[in-house]
């Protein structure tokens, strides 16, 4: 009769109404091997994660489909003594149309499709279950969705019935003592079909059997009464048992020893191979049918007949539509036979290639498929790290690739199997997305199930941040960063003038300003921690700054007032505009002033003058002797700032020595400073060895850093200070404030 190979994609959990997300076969078996992936156990040496005994036994993949199915009394199926007690398959139909939503199966189950997948088991002893240190009680029990048609000749009493899949299976070779694959590809099987549909394995294996012979206790198709055409009448008669719903769905093939020792050839069992299938298929009315070839033992066969027989047997799927192979594991006690823990093994891996070889194509590229979704571990918290675990795939990957993503995006440079959670992460999703590659497939892509993080721990000042230095203008102060509840990667630093941030101020040192006359100054810091939320404190408040020590020059008297005596101007005309002097130079020409009634000047100074639009090469700076056609000193330092009308150009301070001129800072380009209402700002200050200078727009707030600054000693005569300057065009300068200590 002709069978249908099809397999359904959509499913229901069968929860009062409750359609799942994932409508696929691959989302099916990612569901259920999620929930149980939780468990110790051994590592499959051909998978890239940990896969366990105990999630086929104390927690089977079908646990969540049985309990959803709710027919069992109370809705909770029982397992007594290794089994599991299961209602009829009309009770099971008619409970699945009311969990579906109604008969209708809305749920996502079409509530008429109850019956049995057969699943026919050839080869020799490994096939039919040699391994004799199985567990029934915890490991190996028995389920209820998974039976067997026995053997003609099979010993319990159950050939050629219908009856619960009990290992050893009903095989027709009545010596083997344990497992084979067969039950345990049923378990993974089932998380990819609907959760109405049952399993009917069809034991047909025969240990010790060879495929390329004529004997009838061989596998060669064509070989009348042999073991093949007895496998098809065993299936064709399951098919007839199981009823008119039932449908043939893999062919499960571990064989070959029995070839190795015969000395078959490579090509010889190339042909039988690929005869067996087809032939198979055709009996069967099943074109599509998949065939899956299980490896034998690694270590069992020998190096040259039997590596080429495994090496056809691997390259099946590149002569055949729809077969798949499964490596199988290593490290086997009994070089010939896998022990059970290899033989759960060599399932998983045998339903990893059934997946691929449902949709395969020979000749084309098959495409690696992920049976598990890969996990996130980790503490999902900010500042700790989360690792990828790849999943699992249809065949070993060669590699893997990362992209960990925040609500449904890429995080940029996050591509490695770790990610540190960022702040930014706090009450997002986070998910990885894990490429997949081998040779000779397409590489896929799976996405973990999401995390989302909370927030870690935010950095607490335990001591505030302190401020040392000398409350005086002029004077260098510098913060402490105080102590935290976590040592810091980094600080920043906001100086404050009486609570106000000082504009550019945002070193960890800071100097006094004309501006912080009078004021208190504070300084902010915030500390920064990877993972941590940034925190910050502000110091208690210095004293009220003083003005610096030593004489102060302050222009006082009203608008047109008489020009002081201490002044001598040399060049220009002198006037007093509203407490401030004011030097005006002639057009094409130069001004020039100096102080001649204070002493003479050893120590420090500072000044501010004011410089008007007009595009002056204002000079400020201190001399001992003077050529009275030069606006610059023979000995002594001098600051130049040149300007526009409307951008400040560059500044230099130069030392006069014997009247040659040596520069000790320029700036490198323009200063670009804007002009303000009355043109520009120019600080010109000698602390110690120190000179430096700054311009800033008239009516802004001076800024914390200096343009240009210069360490130099050279000078040591008492010089006297003077303003001086040039341009095109008549311009004015005022100036205030002139302070020597």
């Amino acid at each position: 009769m002709p069978l249908s190979t099809n397999l359904p994609t959509n499913y229901s959990d069968g929860s009062g109404g409750h359609t799942d997300a994932h409508n696929s076969t691959n989302a099916r078996v990612n569901l259920i091997a999620s929930e149980v992936n939780t468990h110790e156990g051994a590592t499959d040496p051909h998978g890239d994660r940990a896969y366990t005994d105990t999630q086929i036994a104390t927690r089977q993949p079908l646990d969540a489909d049985l309990t959803a199915l709710a027919g069992l009394g109370d809705g909770n199926p029982r397992r007594v003594s290794g089994t599991w007690s299961m209602r009829s398959d009309a009770a099971l139909a008619s409970a699945l149309g009311v969990a579906g939503g109604g008969g209708g199966g809305t749920g996502g189950v079409d509530p008429t499709d109850v019956g049995y997948d057969l699943i026919l088991l050839m080869g020799q002893s490994n096939m039919a279950g040699w391994a004799s240190d199985a567990n029934y009680t915890r490991f190996d029990v028995t389920d209820p969705r998974v039976s067997q048609y026995g053997a003609i000749g099979s010993s319990g009493g159950v050939a050629s019935i219908i009856s619960q899949a009990v290992e050893p299976l009903a095989f027709p070779d009545t010596t083997v003592p344990g497992i084979g694959p067969g039950v345990h590809f049923a378990r993974w099987y089932l998380c990819a079909v609907e959760p109405n549909r049952r399993v009917l394995l069809v034991p047909a294996a025969v240990g010790g059997t060879a495929l390329s012979s004529n004997s009838t206790n061989a596998w060669r198709y064509g070989t009348s009464g042999g073991l093949t055409a007895k496998a098809i009448t065993q299936a064709q008669a399951a098919l007839t048992a199981a009823g008119g719903n039932a449908r043939i769905t893999a062919v499960l093939w571990v064989q070959g020893e029995a070839d190795c020792d015969a000395g078959t050839t490579g090509p010889t069992y190339r042909t039988d191979l690929d005869a067996l299938i087809t032939g198979l298929r055709t009996s069967l009315g099943a074109p599509t049918l998949p065939f899956v070839i299980g490896q034998m033992v690694p270590e069992g066969y020998p190096a040259g007949v039997g590596a080429a027989i495994d090496a056809v047997q691997a390259d099946t799927p590149n002569r055949l539509d729809y077969t798949g192979y499964a490596a199988g594991p290593t490290g086997n006690p009994d070089v010939l036979h896998y022990n059970a823990a290899h033989q759960r093994s060599l399932a998983r891996n045998m339903f990893n290639a059934w997946l691929v070889a449902k949709d395969h194509v020979a000749g084309g590229t098959p495409t690696l498929t992920n049976t598990i979704l890969p996990t996130i571990s980790g503490t999902a918290t900010t500042g700790q790290s989360l690792t990828a675990s790849n999943g699992t795939w249809s065949a070993t990957p060669d590699s893997f690739t990362y992209q960990w993503k925040r609500a449904g995006s890429n995080i940029s440079g996050a591509t490695a199997s770790t990610y540190v959670l960022q702040v930014a992460d706090e009450g997002q999703s986070i998910t990885v997305t894990v490429t997949a590659s081998k040779a000779g497939y397409t590489s896929n892509s799976a996405t973990s199930s999401p995390v989302t993080p909370t927030g870690g721990q935010t950095l607490t000042n335990t001591s505030l941040p302190t401020i040392t230095g000398t409350p005086t203008e002029g004077q260098a102060l510098s913060a402490g960063n105080g102590s935290w509840s976590a040592v810091p990667d980094s600080y920043t630093y906001q100086w404050k003038r009486s609570g106000s941030n000082i504009s550019g101020a945002t070193a960890s040192t800071y100097t006094l300003v004309t501006a912080d006359v009078g004021s208190t100054i504070t300084v902010a810091v915030t500390a920064i921690k990877s993972g941590y939320t940034s925190g910050s404190a502000t110091s208690n408040p210095t004293g009220t700054i003083s003005a610096a020590s030593g004489v102060t020059e302050t222009w006082t008297g009203t608008t047109g007032a008489s020009w002081p005596a201490a002044w001598t101007i040399d060049y220009g005309t002198g006037s007093i505009q509203a407490n401030r002097g004011r030097l005006t130079g002639f057009s094409g020409g130069i001004g020039r002033t100096r102080q001649t009634a204070m002493s003479a000047i050893t120590g420090n100074f500072d000044i501010t003058v004011t410089a008007s639009a007009g595009g002056p090469n204002t000079m400020i700076g201190m001399g001992d002797t003077w050529n009275p056609f030069d606006v610059y000193p023979q000995n002594g330092y001098v600051m130049e700032f040149q300007a526009s009308a409307s951008t400040a150009g560059f500044g230099w301070i130069y030392l006069r020595n014997g009247g040659s001129r040596t520069t000790l800072a320029n700036t490198s380009s323009a200063l670009g400073t804007t002009a303000g209402p009355n043109g520009y700002k120019v600080r010109f200050q000698r602390t110690g060895s120190t000179v430096r200078m700054r311009v800033w727009s008239d009516g802004a707030s001076e800024p914390g850093t200096w343009d240009l600054s210069a360490t130099d000693s050279t000078v040591t005569a008492a010089l006297t200070f003077y303003l001086a300057f040039s341009g095109n065009d008549t311009v004015s300068v005022d100036f205030d404030d002139l302070a020597i200590s």
